[in-house]
């Protein structure tokens, strides 16, 4: 997902290429939707990120031919973003998971 935000008085213009209206809004208003692009980010990021290995978990548990008793998965997620000149620079995630299976006889 990209956005470009020009910063100068709020005014409407109309680019002469490609006909597409370009809005100009305030300082104010282009820090706000920077973090609003970067919230909506995180939020369709994190829940990706747990529904893809929640169900990618519990496929691979269903796929064992002998299932355990319990099983558990946990896992930490960091995110990390770099801003500047309220452009959004770089997005990067790193992740951790532990699986712990136990089996009674």
């Amino acid at each position: 997902m990209a956005l470009l935000i020009e910063v100068s008085p709020a005014v409407t213009a109309t680019t002469r290429n490609t006909g597409e209206a370009v809005e100009k809004v305030s300082l104010q208003t282009a820090a706000t939707r920077v973090v609003d692009v970067a919230e909506e980010l995180f939020r369709t990021s994190l829940k990706t990120a747990i529904v893809t290995a929640a169900t990618a978990f519990q496929e691979a548990i269903e796929a064992l031919e002998k299932p355990p008793a319990s099983a558990e998965f946990s896992f930490g997620m960091k995110f990390s973003g770099e801003l500047g000149n309220f452009i959004l620079t770089k997005i990067a995630a790193e992740s951790t998971c532990a699986v712990k299976l136990t089996w009674t006889r």
